[in-house]
């Protein structure tokens, strides 16, 4: 009677270990972050991003018209959860207003866990909201305020 317990037992623990190992794995699951820029200004704008690793190099180069909104979605495994650097791929970004007024925002990579401090920074004060346990809202608003206090 004994060898059937553990028989039964040795069965029970090898589904228990199966499961454990291959079941329900959250690193395999997919993760859809929105990343948003609205331009709640009244000025087109153009958004230009730089790796300070490549400075010469443009990254990356997003233009919104007064109004509008930019919206792309980057799926990732696991959890990895990408910022908005590394949405923009980049960490240094040149806001041009269609006046060619400008913002210029930077927040080195060695930084970005040390909160940068200019106020409004575009690379780690923006808005982070979770949609349900698989989609992740992150946005920025560029402001009229933002146009009033942009360099020219």
């Amino acid at each position: 009677m004994n060898f059937l317990i553990i028989g039964n037992m040795r069965k029970i623990l090898s589904i228990l270990v199966f499961v454990g190992l291959f079941g329900c794995d959250k690193d395999n699951e997919i993760k859809n972050y929105h990343f948003e820029i609205k331009n709640s200004s009244d000025k087109n704008v153009i958004i230009k991003t730089y790796a300070s690793y490549l400075p010469n190099e443009l990254q990356k180069t997003i233009i919104i018209n007064a109004g509008d909104t930019y919206k792309e979605i980057i799926e990732e495994y696991g959890s990895n959860s990408p910022s908005f650097s590394e949405f923009l791929k980049g960490d240094s970004i040149v806001i041009t207003y269609q006046d060619l007024n400008k913002e210029i925002f930077t927040c080195f990579q060695t930084n970005l866990n040390n909160g940068c401090s200019e106020l409004r920074n575009i690379l780690t004060q923006y808005d982070n909201s979770i949609l349900d346990s698989n989609n992740t809202l992150r946005s920025y608003t560029i402001t009229q305020a933002d146009y009033d206090n942009a360099n020219d």
